[in-house]
């Protein structure tokens, strides 16, 4: 069972655990250095995931490089299932079918003398009632292919490095990671509700939908507390309205969806309870398409009180006959440079409600 902070008692979905350790593969990579390992699986009723790491993966000196895993399927009985594809070399809809079931997070661990280690972790979720089984021997196919790494002035395409194969072995365990609910949480005129919470060793994500009286652009941030250990979402996915809905049907939308990923370290070995949820939601006015011509007065009237000898103008244009409102800096004290100034007026049409709508869950 798990509790919603001050709020509803709702129960878990019953779990069918199992998790793994590491698994070192074979591969027909001309690179005899690289490593790839899974350290991780996991399987319940409602997903399963995995770890991997790449080691001494050559990156050259001072490029960055976001993953260096194109592809990854899980292979059994002669059938493959697409799980994972670099999001850098699929479009928008390739992108978001895949994200319909899977989440991934993929980050560097270590860096030097043109070798580098990377961590790949991904959980994928059945549909409702569809819960797969493994035959005697599944696979994990992963595939190093070519990829494009940056520095500050260039873009370098490293060569593809082969395909890995990867016996997957489960085996049980206590934990349960996967949790499922339909609690809500109201406060501050926003109602959260959290669907979906999906813990893996390295990062947790968590789905979360939005019901708020607004037309603007909402930036949610997640966070996780452990132990008095604050974690926060580094980014998220917009889940609803579903793309390719254009811009102008989820500023209109007051029920907004989000997945977030929020990487965190969990000691699985010796788990304790944690708090998760939606710590602020940022409210972005910023988008001169959006501004009302009252809203930016008012912008204008709040910063000139409180900023002796700054002075702006609010007037309208178009674009492309689409009306526009914005600001211009017509006067600024000597202590504040234009950039400044305009940044400041601008921060003025941001604002953030701080939460948190959060659960307390426990792994056992």
């Amino acid at each position: 069972m798990f509790c919603v902070a001050e709020a509803a008692c709702s129960s878990l979905s019953p779990a069918r655990e199992a998790v793994s350790g590491p698994t070192e593969g074979e591969s027909n990579s001309p690179n005899q250095e690289i490593q790839v390992e899974i350290e991780w699986t996991y399987q319940d009723q409602d997903r399963f995931a995995i770890e991997v790491f790449v080691k001494n993966y050559p990156l050259p000196p001072d490029f960055q490089l976001l993953c260096p895993i194109t592809q990854l399927e899980v292979s059994d009985v002669g059938e493959n299932q697409l799980l994972y594809r670099n999001p850098d070399q699929i479009n928008l809809d390739e992108f978001y079918a895949l994200a319909r079931n899977n989440r991934w997070y993929c980050t560097k661990q270590a860096d030097g003398d043109g070798f580098a280690d990377y961590l790949f972790s991904l959980s994928h979720f059945y549909e409702a009632g569809s819960v797969p089984g493994f035959g005697a021997e599944p696979t994990i196919r992963l595939e190093l292919g070519e990829v494009a790494a940056t520095n500050s002035v260039s873009v370098r395409t490293l060569p593809a490095l082969g395909v890995f194969d990867l016996p997957l072995q489960i085996q049980p365990s206590a934990e349960n990671l996967s949790w499922l609910t339909s609690g809500k949480i109201a406060a501050k005129g926003i109602t959260v509700l959290i669907q979906q919470i999906l813990v893996n060793p390295s990062v947790t994500w968590l789905d979360a939908c939005l019901d708020y009286d607004d037309h603007h652009l909402w930036r949610p941030t997640a966070e996780l507390v452990y132990q008095g250990q604050r974690a926060h979402s580094i980014e998220w996915l917009g889940t609803f309205p579903l793309h390719p809905a254009d811009r102008g049907t989820i500023l209109q939308s007051t029920h907004r969806c989000y997945s977030f990923s929020i990487p965190f370290t969990f000691p699985l070995d010796s788990p304790a309870p944690f708090q998760i949820g939606i710590g602020q939601v940022q409210i972005d006015n910023t988008d001169p398409g959006v501004v009302t011509m009252q809203e930016c007065e008012a912008v204008k009237d709040a910063v000139e009180s409180s900023h002796l000898g700054l002075e702006i103008r609010c007037y309208a244009y178009e674009t492309r006959g689409q009306p526009q409102h914005w600001f211009e800096v017509v006067a600024r004290p000597p202590e504040l440079s234009t950039l400044a100034a305009y940044d400041l007026v601008e921060s003025a049409f941001v604002r953030t409600i701080e939460g948190s709508w959060t659960l307390e869950l426990q792994m056992k």
